[in-house]
């Protein structure tokens, strides 16, 4: 057997391979264009490969697996601290073990005192992500969320966001796409304010480590753990800055209505983290009425250009305080403003057929004929997810365009026993 794949795909092939257990694969690469019909004249580029087929399919034979067990350990030197830690940086990028960020080395020590963020055993497979190399351990979130700079008290979040997302086919986008993605981790519940994670001003920006940290972390086990090395294996068109860290709370307090959590059916004091694949995020600057601001939003949907219309993708809008509670003042509950985007972001037949976007359901598009016939972005008013964060007083939201459905995880079952002595500790240690 023997595949033919684009050229940028050919690393991804062989990391597939192994991931069945397979030492290699008969991979013939063409052009890109060709495969994705941007190259209408494909006869040169077919008759340059006929013979690489030729010998795939008759001749190719699966090499002897020379793969030595993978290092466990690595041992960086140098005159000093210093200069150890910098050959260690230096030795991991060179590995593509990093994001380009530095790293904190993840010793022995560091990595037990990241795992007395929760009790699970350290060998437990905490995801699996199909084709992908191996499955992910809580040891192996361990050692990344060391480098990422995070603290124990902040394991219970990433192991959970990392659940969800094996959940859903998140993954098929975050890991086998060409397309741009990136995954949102979003908390709600106590422990938001526990671990310190931002939910005010700047809440989607630098200067608050556990945000940072913790979408960091998730984003460098995609690397070193499901093994989507940037530029490699990590095949991402132009990539996004969401591929470094994205990660927020709902402001529970600000909003009007019950928090997320809750229209899932959790309890008010329950811990979840919830996850969206984004394509990107595009600010709402919206002054009143209220009636504004979900036309903003519908607006903000009816642009959507991902390949596609009746989309069946989660398309998330964080809403700022101040639109919640102009929204709420007149009337609106959560459900309206799905509604209200449901039926008003539409755009012409004809306006989604020159975009290139196509349909593939529900049925009754299938029957419209007329060009003037406004059709829909969104499946049904449940695909518009609605939260509400940052702070009062600012007329600002933002648009948060995703694929797929959004994913749900309950936290609580992955915190430690010692839970409050392990926040005791890390509020003393924050004093320095």
């Amino acid at each position: 057997m023997a595949v033919i794949i684009g050229t940028p795909f050919k690393s991804l092939a062989n990391a597939s391979a192994k991931a069945r257990g397979l030492p290699g694969i008969a991979a013939v690469a063409l052009p890109q264009p060709v495969l994705t019909g941007e190259t209408q004249d494909f006869r040169p580029c077919v008759d340059d490969a006929i013979d690489e087929i030729i010998f795939a399919l008759t001749k190719w034979q699966s090499p002897q697996s020379k793969t030595a067990k993978a290092d466990t350990s690595f041992v960086f030197e140098g005159a000093d601290y210093e200069e150890a830690l910098g050959n260690m940086n230096d030795g991991f990028m060179a590995r593509r073990m990093g994001d380009g960020f530095p790293l904190v080395p993840p010793t022995k020590e560091r990595v037990e005192w990241m795992l007395s963020g929760t009790n699970l055993d350290p060998e437990e497979v905490v995801a699996s992500y199909e084709n992908l190399y191996h499955p992910i351990t809580v040891r192996i979130i361990a050692i990344n969320a060391v480098m990422a700079g995070a603290r124990p008290e902040y394991m219970p979040v990433i192991i959970a966001a990392l659940k969800a997302i094996s959940r859903t086919r998140q993954p098929h986008f975050l890991f086998g796409s060409a397309g741009m993605f990136a995954p949102v981790i979003m908390l709600n519940g106590p422990i938001a304010k526990e671990i310190g994670v931002n939910y005010g001003v700047g809440l989607m920006g630098p200067g608050f480590r556990a945000n940072a940290t913790i979408g960091r972390a998730v984003n460098l086990i995609f690397t070193n753990g499901v093994g989507q090395v940037p530029g490699d294996q990590g095949f991402s068109g132009h990539s996004m800055p969401g591929r470094y860290s994205w990660c927020f709370a709902e402001n529970e307090e600000a909003s009007p209505w019950e928090p997320f959590h809750v229209d899932q059916g959790f309890p008010a004091d329950a811990n979840v983290v919830s996850v969206v694949s984004a394509r990107g995020s595009q600010t709402l600057m919206v002054e009143s009425p209220a009636s504004n601001v979900a036309a903003a939003i519908a607006h903000a949907v009816s642009g959507c250009t991902v390949g596609i219309y009746s989309m069946a993708y989660c398309q998330l809008v964080v809403l700022g305080p101040s639109h919640a509670k102009m929204l709420a003042s007149e009337g609106w509950k959560k459900k309206d403003i799905q509604r209200y985007v449901y039926e008003n972001a539409r755009i012409p037949k004809w306006k989604a057929e020159s975009m290139g976007l196509r349909l593939k359901e529900p049925e009754k598009w299938q029957t419209v004929t007329s060009d003037e016939t406004m059709v829909s972005m969104l499946r049904g008013p449940e695909h518009l997810v609605v939260k509400v964060a940052g702070i009062p007083g600012t007329h600002f939201s933002t648009f948060i365009p995703g694929i797929d459905r959004i994913a749900v995880e309950d936290i609580e079952k992955y915190k430690p026993k010692a839970w409050d002595r392990l926040l005791q500790a890390g509020r003393a240690r924050a004093q320095f």
